[in-house]
């Protein structure tokens, strides 16, 4: 084999080497736990990203949900994480529920809480589970 492709071979490997490393890390980096969030952490974060009117606007419907009546509800996990999650009734003896899951690295009171109030004025009870490893839920790593 020539020393030119010789080269080329091992310079190509360790380039695949390198790039599974930096994506097992980040992977990693993205799967840890984010416990404790609050918030107003999620209204600073959307003030640097989207503008401080933006931030307030969260902020308050955040603040609103969390006013809402209600109970926390907890599950054990296979894995014995206790895994957490907000019940909503709309008050009117709803019959049907609206299931809320958040999005990644996020919380339901930040994706949801200006929905809250239109399930519930549609006869919707509504359960904003809180994902594995992330703020109120146990767990090593965070899972859909």
């Amino acid at each position: 084999m020539p020393p030119v492709l010789t080269a080329a071979l091992i310079l190509c490997g360790a380039l695949l080497l390198f790039l599974l490393i930096l994506t097992l890390l980040l992977f990693l980096g993205a799967c840890r736990p984010q416990r404790g969030r609050d918030d107003d952490a999620f209204a600073r974060h959307t003030a640097k990203k989207a503008g401080e009117e933006k931030a307030q606007l969260m902020l308050s419907a955040c603040r609103a949900m969390a006013a809402l009546p209600g109970k926390t509800l907890s599950v054990s996990g296979s894995d014995g994480a206790v895994l957490r999650g907000r019940y909503l009734p709309c008050g009117s003896g709803g019959k049907r529920v609206a299931l809320l899951c958040h999005g990644w690295n996020s919380s339901p009171a930040y994706d949801f809480a200006p929905l809250v109030p239109m399930y519930q004025s549609l006869g919707f009870d509504v359960l904003a589970i809180e994902q594995r490893a992330q703020n109120g839920s146990g767990g090593r790593y965070m899972t859909f």
